[in-house]
């Protein structure tokens, strides 16, 4: 379980995962269930909370080394709380996994719009890129 991370926002892009973890694993896409992501305010990214009818869509990484979760801790702040969750695999098959749910503090700051990532994708990949260290346009 250690080496998997559900990614549901930014770090579901493999370039954006890439830069912050200097990794490329291998990835499937999964579901969360019991959780709905949320855009934040003032912010390009998003977050998640528990709600007991939500589902979230992202990118099941697998390969994930210790100094590539804790370069994602980092990377996450104090905004997120790495937890343990199951997700649902593409490929029909329940994995645990971390995943950064936002946490409570922040909460207040979700701002309850489903986040977009084909918006995210069309609009702010490339500079979200540029800013991150080893990030490409």
């Amino acid at each position: 379980m250690s080496g998997r991370l559900f990614a549901y926002g930014t770090l579901q892009f493999a370039g954006i995962f890439a830069a912050v973890t200097g990794l490329k694993c291998h990835s499937l896409g999964a579901t969360l269930e019991g959780y709905r992501c949320e855009g934040l305010y003032g912010e390009v990214y998003p977050g998640i909370r528990s709600d007991s009818s939500g589902r979230v869509s992202g990118v099941l990484y697998r390969g994930l080394s210790r100094a590539g979760l804790v370069a994602l801790d980092h990377f996450e702040g104090d905004e997120y709380l790495r937890r343990v969750v199951t997700v649902l695999g593409d490929d029909g098959h329940r994995r645990r996994a971390w995943c950064y749910v936002t946490a409570p503090q922040w909460q207040r700051r979700l701002d309850g719009r489903p986040w977009d990532p084909a918006r995210f994708e069309r609009l702010h990949l490339t500079a979200y890129l540029r800013r991150l260290p080893s990030g490409r346009p």
